[in-house]
């Protein structure tokens, strides 16, 4: 679990199947609190083409008469449906979305909004303006409108889409200004929680994802990995008897022992994803393949910057930019040495061959 997750993420994540209901609802609690977010809610949605001046209302997931469920409605003071927030993080359309939703609309000049994840708004708009389209509808063009997201008129109505930073952003400024700080830490807990779901979504994918150099270099990654270990072998610093590469999903790593303590080099995507420090690392524990606080102590009396997870501490392998392979690999090495240098000595006694499950090197 990251130090910099809200309760709100982690119980979305550990609890909920469907982490869209919790937003709206997280969504609904924060504009029924605040007449200063509310506000700002009505003046966002202004800005793709609701002509209402007056307080809106909200309410979550109220079923119509023709039987579109939309997750947030926001009423006029007469009681008027006029505007519907669709929640979206990574979930797909139902068949009626937006269509369905547009004609439960009473009255003119309505306006139907997607909030999604900002990576997801530029394949989510088309396929809603093609269901518009497909179903014989008069349609205006598309009016970009920056970071804020897209609108389109639909007959009478606005149809548009805009991300969850662009929202809460706007919530977050006006309600900074206000002074509201119980109303900040609860959009900055929804923020955290829209964070930690684009974090684990399956992004769409690009095309020059597909024609790039990825592969190779997800090779090469695993490749560097190899002559890191061959390296330190070569150099008398560590060995790897008895010990065998590991792989899963996104990681490849060789078990070593490295001045005696156990360690992993490998190449993680996942910690590359989480922290960003470097594709590849260095997982070390104590000789006996336990957590050491003393290879703690070392790494921190030593000025070498780490991180902590599952028992193990890990140090990011820095890789030389615009450089040979050779120098790729002399800069790590110079990391993997300092490591070496930093760490107390051990009596061979003190040396155990890994435990069954040594396998958890905190491989995600």
């Amino acid at each position: 679990m990251s130090s910099t997750q809200s309760v709100l993420s982690y119980l979305a994540h550990s609890f909920s199947s469907h982490p869209e209901n919790l937003a709206t609802e997280a969504l609904n609690f924060v504009i029924g609190r605040s007449a200063i977010a509310r506000e700002a809610m009505r003046r966002f949605i202004g800005e793709f083409g609701y002509q209402g001046t007056g307080e809106l209302t909200f309410e979550t997931q109220v079923t119509d008469e023709a039987g579109a469920r939309p997750d947030l409605i926001g009423r006029s003071a007469g009681g008027e449906i006029e505007v519907l927030v669709e929640v979206k993080f990574w979930a797909g359309l139902t068949d009626r979305q937006p269509v369905g939703y547009l004609d439960s609309f009473n009255g003119e000049n309505r306006c139907l909004l997607f909030v999604a994840p900002a990576a997801r708004v530029e394949v989510l708009w088309p396929e809603l303006c093609r269901r518009v389209e497909s179903s014989g509808r008069s349609c205006g063009p598309t009016s970009p409108l920056g970071d804020a997201g897209r609108v389109r008129r639909v007959g009478s109505h606005s149809l548009a889409v805009t991300s969850w930073r662009a929202l809460l952003g706007a919530l977050l400024g006006a309600t900074e200004a206000a002074g509201d700080a119980a109303c900040v830490a609860d959009i900055k807990q929804l923020a955290s929680l829209c964070d930690q779901m684009d974090s684990e979504a399956f992004l769409p994918l690009r095309s020059e994802e597909l024609t790039g150099d990825t592969a190779r270099r997800i090779l090469q990654f695993g490749e560097l990995v190899n002559a890191l270990t061959s390296a330190l072998v070569g150099s008398g610093l560590a060995d790897i008897k008895g010990l065998r590469p590991i792989g899963s999903n996104g990681f490849y790593g060789r078990y070593l022992r490295l001045s005696g303590y156990a360690a992993c080099i490998n190449f993680s995507a996942k910690k590359w994803a989480d922290w960003g420090d470097s594709p590849l690392w260095l997982s070390i524990r104590g000789p006996d393949w336990k957590a050491s606080p003393a290879v703690r102590a070392s790494l921190l009396a030593g000025g070498i910057r780490f991180r902590e997870s599952d028992s193990w501490c890990q140090v990011p392998l820095p890789l030389a930019t615009h450089a040979e392979r050779s120098v790729v690999i002399d800069g790590a090495m110079a990391m993997l040495k300092a490591v070496s240098v930093a760490l107390p000595s051990v009596v061979s006694s003190d040396v155990l061959p890994p435990p069954p499950d040594a396998t958890a090197v905190a491989s995600g």
